[in-house]
């Protein structure tokens, strides 16, 4: 891939101010590029109960900070000035270290030099906002983000089982979580308005604007705090697995992970950020940090009543089907396939996806064969050696022939890999009750 030079258009981007408007149930975030291509970001989402906006400065100041990688990436100037609120070293350590990692993918797809190319200005005159409790203490109970996939709704089968008060969180409300709600029998539902068409829409339609992978799930955390501080909840229990430690490639001497702010490093900063400069009642975390997708694969099969509704491909979430031809759908079936009947997977995708040699490649790149991890949210080489592994002797031992594309894969030393996976980690924030 030939280095493209990066054109520089602007000098800095800038942060400008937030607005909460209480009666109008919205929250507007003013950026811009040189004090000349001003913006602003809206989202929308339940204000009644807010008593005092200062209770709440801090969280939504957060969320219009871990915003600034969707429009900075369009021009990537050198300088990022915040004049919406002042932070001291410590904060801006983790939001420098989120853009510079979680926009890795871009960097390298784009093919810019990132090396010092991060450096956050604070004005000043940029106000302090410091983190307040709610006049009321938060309540021991967990809001739980939920994206449409199997993860979330496999916490939200374990949290019933344990007995936890819980309730959704979902960012950019989908169509499939009516269905998925009245199948999981979950009566609360918080959400968050956030159109990406009206927000991003301008951008990406412009002809020397940048365009490539963000770190969503920064921002997806630091919605649900400030619902969560909206509405008392104590918990916020992410649905993210150990697979994410993974990166896919290395890049200017830098690894490049797809999943960055899914790591575990960048949960253990954002936990300690908000309990430091939001609330210190809050508490994140995931509830399979200490998992591998494996792990979450073995306990999903047994949920059958969600297999017709749940969607983990990109395109999916929006068709309402899985499109059967990128490196998710394949994960999935690969993972649900070895856990239950062949027959029972090719329902839920409507082919046979092992049987599609078109997705060689892909497979080839799940098991470090091919030309690297692929970038999305899936295993590690490991573990998804193992899922074929487990899948190809399943049916050997059911007297059954093998899919065609392990024609094409070797795996016959992929058994030695069970050890890695059962290996266990104390990298984690679960709260001892809720260990799984």
């Amino acid at each position: 891939m030939a280095r493209m030079a990066h054109i520089q258009i602007y000098s800095f981007f800038a942060f400008d101010s937030f607005e909460i408007d209480v009666s109008g149930n919205q929250l507007l975030f003013h950026y811009s590029f040189d004090d000349d291509l001003h913006f602003k970001h809206e989202i929308t989402l339940d204000l009644s109960l807010v008593k005092d906006e200062k209770e709440i400065e801090s969280a939504v100041f957060a969320i219009g900070m871990a915003e600034i990688p969707s429009y900075y990436k369009n021009f990537c100037p050198p300088k990022i000035i915040i004049r919406a609120g002042k932070l001291d070293a410590e904060q801006v350590a983790l939001w420098t270290n989120l853009y510079e990692k979680g926009l890795g993918e871009f960097f390298y797809k784009n093919q810019i030099d990132y090396r010092g190319l991060i450096n956050i200005e604070i004005a000043e005159n940029a106000p302090n906002l410091e983190a307040k409790l709610p006049s009321e203490h938060m309540e021991e109970k967990c809001l739980v983000p939920v994206g449409g996939g199997k993860d979330s709704l496999v916490t939200t089968e374990i949290l019933k089982e344990k007995g936890k008060n819980f309730t959704w969180f979902m960012l950019e409300p989908l169509p499939l979580l009516p269905k998925l709600q009245k199948v999981a029998g979950v009566r609360n539902v918080i959400t968050i308005g956030r159109s990406v068409e009206k927000n991003f829409g301008g951008f990406k339609d412009m002809e020397s604007a940048y365009n490539g992978h963000v770190p969503i799930t920064a921002v997806y955390i630091f919605s649900a705090v400030l619902a969560a501080q909206i509405h008392g909840f104590k918990y916020i229990a992410l649905s993210i697995e150990r697979s994410a430690e993974e990166g896919n490639l290395t890049y200017l001497g830098s690894e490049i992970n797809h999943q960055y702010s899914k790591t575990f490093e960048f949960e253990k900063a954002a936990h300690e950020y908000i309990k430091k400069y939001i609330n210190p009642e809050l508490y994140v975390f995931s509830l399979f940090r200490n998992l591998y997708e494996l792990h979450i694969f073995e306990r999903f099969a047994k949920m059958e009543k969600y297999f017709p509704y749940f969607i983990s491909c990109n395109k999916g979430l929006k068709t309402g089907k899985w499109c059967g031809e990128c490196a998710k759908c394949a994960f999935v079936f690969m993972g649900l396939a070895a856990f239950l009947p062949l027959e029972k997977v090719i329902t839920i995708f409507g082919k046979n996806l092992l049987e599609d040699l078109t997705l060689e490649p892909i497979f080839q790149d799940f098991i470090g064969h091919g030309s690297g991890k692929p970038f999305d949210c899936v295993g590690t080489y490991e573990e998804n050696k193992v899922l074929l592994w487990r899948f190809q002797q399943k049916t050997l031992a059911e007297g059954k022939p093998l899919p065609a594309i392990f024609e094409k894969l070797d795996l016959s030393r992929d058994e030695l890999y069970e050890h890695v996976i059962a290996e266990p980690t104390n990298e984690h924030l679960i709260p001892k009750e809720l260990l799984v």
